[in-house]
């Protein structure tokens, strides 16, 4: 625990939930784009001069398309950029040792609860084919890491057990002489 009171591997928690509730709301979003896509480029109407196909494909297909593209890549960066940040914290954290039979009974917790959000997930992914192949096709290595979220929660706590617990860092004791004021 630090000073304020939170134990760094408490985050693998806050981690577990927060990506599982991420994934399956880009999910949900790639859906709803897909969806939109395909009924809009479906739309043949022309007022006057002027296609809507013509003009759906130069500006909001575009950004349907760019949606499409980068989902997969800010995925596996909110997995990877979430687990730098608890290194980091747990770098930081002024633990005292004794915590550390409270951090491996956290860790357990959050493998139990890594298993079930894995097992959540693929009966999810696996309910409705249209997620399944958004799944499958537009966010191959995010959904791939949510099925190996167990893997990834005991990796990413140790790593921060060890940083945390292992590393050694200097304390301050030099005296502070201006307290009081």
């Amino acid at each position: 625990m630090d000073k304020k009171g939170i134990s760094p591997s408490i985050l693998i928690v806050f981690f577990i939930l927060f990506f599982f509730f991420a994934v399956v709301f880009l999910g949900i979003v790639l859906l709803i784009t897909t969806q939109i896509d395909s009924a809009f480029s479906s739309i043949d109407l022309q007022v006057g001069v002027v296609s809507f196909n013509e003009t759906y494909n130069q500006t909001l297909f575009q950004a349907f398309n760019t949606i499409e593209q980068t989902s997969d890549t800010l995925g596996v960066m909110l997995l990877f950029g979430m687990a730098i940040l608890m290194v980091i914290i747990g770098f930081f954290s002024t633990a005292n040792r004794m915590w550390i039979v409270f951090d491996i009974i956290i860790m357990i917790v959050s493998f139990i609860l890594a298993v079930e959000m894995s097992r959540g997930f693929n009966t999810y992914i696996s309910s409705i084919n249209e997620i399944n192949l958004i799944h499958a096709d537009i966010i191959p290595q995010t959904s791939s890491l949510l099925l190996n979220l167990p893997f990834m929660v005991v990796v990413i706590g140790a790593l921060v057990g060890i940083v945390t617990y292992g590393i050694t860092r200097k304390k301050d004791n030099t005296p502070k002489v201006l307290e009081g004021f």
